[in-house]
C-alpha cells in the first residue's frame, strides 16, 4: 500500500511515521473436505477435492500433477510461481485456464518480469492468460535488455502487444520481410539497413528527489541507413563475469563495419545497444577478455572511447506511468 503525498511531506517535515505503508496480506477461506490441505508445489495447495492458486480456486481434475512449465533460472526475471502451471492436460496462468491443450512444444517467454507463451501447434501466442490472436505473428525481440515490451512482426507489420488495452498495436512497415540477419539480440539487418532498440525512463522533477517517480518508459527502434550487413565483420565476444554475483556479467561482441569498430553490448549497457569504439590500448585488453569486472565496467563507462550511436527513430512506445509535463514534451 503506497503512502499518500500528503504522508510523505509529513513525514519528511514533521517525523511522522507513514502509518499506510507496507504490505497487504489478504486471507482466503478454502472450502472443507475429506482431506487436510497439503502444499504440493510452491504457491499451490489441495487436499485431493479443491485446489487454490494464491488463494484463488484452480480447476484442475488432476492435482497431484500439477507442475510450472519452467523452472525458474535468474536470468529469466521472473519467479517461478508466476509461470504457468499445467496438469498435462490443461495450461494455467495462476488459476485462468488457457484457451489451449496442453502439449510438449510450449514455450514460456518470460519478458521484463512478465510472462507470454507461444503453442506451435496452433502458432499462437498468449500474454498471461490472455491470447494474442493473430496468424503468422513471430517475436523477433525476446530478449529483455534494451526494450520493455517483446517485438512481433505480423506479416508486414512490426507491432507490440499492449499489456493495458490487451491488443496488438502497429508500429511500423515489416522491415524484415526480405531478410533478417541477428547481429545481436537488441540488433538487426535487413541487408541493407540496421535497426536496433534502445530504452530509457522518466522522472519527475521535483524539489527534493525524495518525491521523484517514475513518468514513463520508452522503447524506441532505431535505424542507421545504407549500413549492409554484408559488410559486418564479427571480431570478438566480450564476456567478463562479476567476481562475485555469478547472475551479473558484462556481455557484448566488436564488429568491424569497413574501418569502424563498434561494439553490441548485450549487459553492462542499460540503454543503449550500439557504441561506436575508438581504438585505444585498453580496448585491445578488453577485445581479449583480459580485464577484471571493475576495470572493463569503468571502461565502458568513458564517452570518449564508447559513443553511443542514436541513429534516427524508426519506432517509439512510451508506457505512461503517471501524468508529468515531462511526459507532453518528450
Amino acid at each position: 500500500i503506497d503512502p499518500t503525498l500528503s504522508e510523505k511531506i509529513d513525514s519528511m517535515l514533521l517525523g511522522r511515521k507513514i502509518a499506510k505503508s507496507g504490505y497487504h496480506y489478504p486471507l482466503y477461506q478454502l472450502k472443507n473436505g475429506k482431506q487436510n490441505y497439503k502444499l504440493i508445489i510452491k504457491n499451490i495447495v489441495t487436499n485431493g477435492e479443491s485446489t487454490y492458486v494464491e488463494g484463488q480456486q484452480l480447476k484442475s481434475t488432476d492435482p497431484y500433477h500439477l507442475r510450472y512449465l519452467t523452472s525458474f533460472q535468474p536470468h529469466e526475471k521472473i519467479w517461478q510461481e508466476n509461470s504457468y502451471i499445467t496438469d498435462q492436460k490443461n495450461v494455467f496462468y495462476k488459476h485462468e485456464i488457457l484457451d489451449l491443450n496442453y502439449n510438449d512444444a510450449l514455450k514460456s517467454i518470460p519478458f521484463d518480469f512478465e510472462i507470454y507463451l507461444y503453442d506451435p501447434l496452433s502458432d499462437r501466442y498468449f500474454y498471461q492468460s490472455h491470447k494474442i490472436d493473430y496468424p503468422n505473428l513471430k517475436i523477433i525481440k525476446k530478449d529483455d535488455n534494451h526494450t520493455f515490451f517483446p517485438i512481433f512482426t505480423s506479416e508486414d507489420q512490426i507491432a507490440f502487444f499492449n499489456t493495458q488495452k490487451l491488443q496488438l498495436e502497429v508500429l511500423n512497415k515489416n522491415p524484415f520481410i526480405s531478410d533478417l540477419h541477428r547481429l545481436s539480440p537488441s540488433v538487426f539487418s535487413n541487408g541493407k539497413h540496421i535497426y536496433f532498440f534502445r530504452k530509457y525512463q522518466t522522472f519527475s522533477s521535483t524539489l527534493f528527489m525524495f518525491f521523484s517517480e517514475l513518468c514513463s518508459t520508452t522503447s524506441e527502434i532505431r535505424m542507421l541507413n545504407n549500413m549492409p550487413f554484408s559488410q559486418w565483420k564479427k571480431e570478438e565476444d566480450v564476456f567478463i563475469q562479476h567476481p562475485l554475483y555469478k547472475g551479473i556479467s558484462l556481455k557484448g561482441s566488436f564488429w568491424i563495419y569497413r574501418n569502424r569498430i563498434f561494439y553490441l553490448p548485450e549487459y553492462g549497457s542499460w540503454t543503449e545497444s550500439v557504441f561506436e569504439v575508438r581504438q585505444s590500448t585498453t580496448i585491445d585488453q578488453l577485445r581479449k577478455n583480459q580485464l577484471s569486472y571493475p576495470q572493463a565496467e569503468e571502461l565502458l563507462k568513458n564517452t570518449d572511447i564508447f559513443k553511443s550511436v542514436k541513429g534516427k527513430t524508426f519506432s517509439k512506445i512510451k508506457d505512461v506511468q503517471r501524468f508529468c509535463f515531462k511526459n507532453i514534451l518528450s
